[in-house]
């Protein structure tokens, strides 16, 4: 094998070993996507979205669980392709890669448009489309609901009380905390009103995720504390508090850093699926150098032989 045949198998190793690298980072990326969708779905924030949106819900949710198992077939098809450098293998690769890059392409347009929709929307006044409304009155519900936990476990008693509209003066020091400890013990119509809510405490862990943002982004207040104080008595009847912005619901509050919360996933998104493109694109090229550097070789190979 002459010089040319020696720098052909040099290059075609090289990029076997580029290959194999960047289809382990894949298939990493592939196993956090799927995390990634396993998280979104218990997180309750695609509660948010339930009713006119309910569709942007299960799309994000079926689209990240898909785009990781494709992400880690196509790892694995890449890295048996690397390996054996089989021209049909790697073929059918580069089609995929093809294929994968397109649906990215696909996110990204979307991610853009969310992006974009959230900033048209914070910019107007509530609601800035009819089907906003449901929006709001669902992030109502989901920011009480991820309350109930804290104020069943964490919160000073005779707050927890205040919220719900009860008093039992003297009753209790305002350090203490952990109203579930009370339930099924103190037999005392404020307490037992109380005690109704913190049974759902189980059905409300799941929404700690966003207990965590409210903290951080939009605390809770005492006007929008009283409000999920009624709305949680009332067994969650959203209609009986009025719109979704008023009388101090925690959507007239929050409303802007939810939006700023959709911006920033929906450029994070984008930005990432740029990314992958970006990095599939190479990848394509890698393989199409491999895959024809193969088809040399084993040409001068058969030449050689002869």
């Amino acid at each position: 094998m002459g010089e040319d045949g020696g720098g052909n198998v040099v290059l075609v190793n090289v990029a076997k070993i580029v290959l194999l690298l960047v289809n382990m980072a894949f298939m990493v990326a592939g196993s956090l996507l799927v995390y990634f969708s396993h998280r979104v779905k218990t997180s309750g924030w695609l509660d948010a979205f339930e009713g006119d949106y309910a569709w942007v819900g299960t799309t994000t949710f079926l689209c990240t669980l898909i785009l990781g198992a494709v992400v880690i077939s196509l790892a694995m098809l890449g890295c048996f392709g690397a390996l054996l450098r089989q021209k049909m293998l790697l073929t059918i690769y580069a089609v995929v890669l093809v294929l994968t890059a397109g649906f990215f392409v696909v996110i990204v347009i979307g991610a853009h448009s969310a992006k974009s929709k959230a900033e048209e929307w914070s910019a107007k006044d509530f609601p800035a489309v009819e089907s906003e409304t449901s929006i709001g009155e669902n992030f109502n519900q989901l920011y009480c609901a991820a309350q109930v936990p804290y104020y069943c476990e964490d919160a000073s008693i005779n707050d927890v009380l205040t919220v719900f509209g009860q008093s039992l003066p003297g009753y209790f020091d305002n350090s203490v905390s952990n109203f579930s400890s009370l339930c099924g013990v103190l037999n005392v119509t404020q307490v037992d009103v109380v005690c109704k809510v913190c049974e759902l405490v189980k059905k409300y862990d799941q929404y700690s995720p966003v207990l965590d943002w409210a903290e951080d982004k939009c605390p809770r207040n005492t006007q929008n504390q009283a409000w999920c104080g009624q709305f949680l008595l009332s067994g969650g009847n959203v209609s009986a508090q009025g719109t979704a912005v008023e009388n101090n619901a925690p959507y007239g509050q929050c409303r802007p850093v939810f939006f700023e919360l959709i911006e920033k996933w929906g450029n994070t998104l984008m930005v990432g699926s740029i990314i992958v493109c970006i990095a599939t694109v190479a990848v394509l090229v890698l393989t199409l150098v491999v895959r024809h550097k193969r088809a040399v070789i084993d040409e001068e190979e058969k030449e050689h032989t002869a």
